[in-house]
């Protein structure tokens, strides 16, 4: 997936506008990202999402960082911690949860990878979800 042209690049990155980044369905459907790294050294922000059930954000932080690489030509621009950052902070930025009360960057080990609970997995209606923002 690529913006396409020039005028296209320049309008999303001063819109300040993310993007969410879901690798599983895009290499589903033989497609990538055009490059993740491109994006990022931009500024723009990008959410790793999943938009698969099973929800399996490991797998796409995994998936996106080969297609990543596969797409720009080797290991330079696109890091594991970027993929991690993106399936974290990412998302949060998108939602505008970023500032005082998200995680501290300074306790990356603190930060969730998820918001389900393997311990107690249940499916919840939309109710449940609407509470929980």
């Amino acid at each position: 997936m690529a913006v396409t042209g020039d005028q296209d690049w320049r309008r999303l990155v001063a819109s300040g506008a993310s993007i969410a980044h879901c690798p599983a369905v895009f290499a589903r459907s033989g497609v990538a990202l055009d490059s993740f790294g491109r994006y990022r050294a931009a500024g723009i922000n990008i959410g790793l999402g999943t938009d698969t059930w099973p929800a399996d954000l490991l797998h796409n932080m995994q998936l996106g960082l080969y297609a990543a690489r596969i797409m720009e030509g080797g290991d330079s621009q696109t890091s594991v911690a970027d993929m991690y950052n993106a399936a974290t902070l990412g998302g949060a930025r998108a939602r505008g949860r970023w500032g005082a009360t998200t995680w501290a960057a300074s306790r990356p080990a603190r930060r969730p990878i998820s918001s389900c609970s393997i311990c107690r997995p249940r499916i919840l209606g939309r109710s449940s979800i609407r509470s929980r923002t």
